[in-house]
């Protein structure tokens, strides 16, 4: 990972430009997997949207990605080769951004919660929307004892946290994980 070379190799029945997307998007998956432990996440796939959103690699460089395309058996393949040492210390940066708890570029202060829903479709809607405001109520106390922690006086953490807004919300089949921010000014 810290040497920048990546390799993904892709096929589909579609397009090369098909396949080059999936390629690309398993290159994001893979450095997404293998760095956001260093924050604390484990939602791999919006960690590597927001790796891809950042343009953490060039692949339209030759100089960084080689791209070999070709076509066999009616499928259209695509092999990617990427060397780019500056991937990881560009990773760190972006990750920072993503943090979920505590202070960010010391201006933003983050906290999350989440909360484990059994199968949820034999919630009702009532249900599901008690225990989302739960972690929304937990996210916001967690937000109040991190400015707390950064020396924020007891009125300043109380007006921050009630400013604070909802910066990500991320469903998967049982959890729900909320992110909530604030902003020193």
């Amino acid at each position: 990972m810290q040497k920048g070379n990546f390799y993904s190799k892709v096929y589909t029945d579609v397009s090369f430009e098909a396949s080059r997307t999936k390629a690309i998007d398993s290159i994001y998956y893979y450095i997404a997997k293998e760095t956001s432990s260093i924050i604390n996440r484990t939602d791999f796939n919006i960690v590597a949207v927001s790796l891809k959103d950042n343009n953490l690699i060039d692949f339209d460089n030759k100089d960084i990605a080689n791209i070999k395309e070709y076509k066999k058996d009616d499928n259209f393949y695509v092999e990617i080769k990427v060397k780019d040492s500056s991937v990881y210390n560009r990773t760190i940066e972006i990750l920072q951004r993503l943090k979920k708890e505590g202070s960010v570029e010391d201006k933003f202060f983050r906290a999350n919660a989440s909360i484990q829903m059994p199968d949820s479709g034999n919630l009702s809607a009532y249900t599901k929307q008690m225990l989302t405001q739960n972690a929304l109520k937990r996210a916001y106390e967690s937000l109040f004892r991190v400015l707390r922690s950064n020396d924020i006086d007891v009125n300043r953490a109380v007006k921050l946290t009630n400013e604070a807004y909802i910066l990500e919300e991320s469903y998967s089949s049982n959890e729900y994980n909320v992110v909530v921010e604030t902003t020193l000014e």
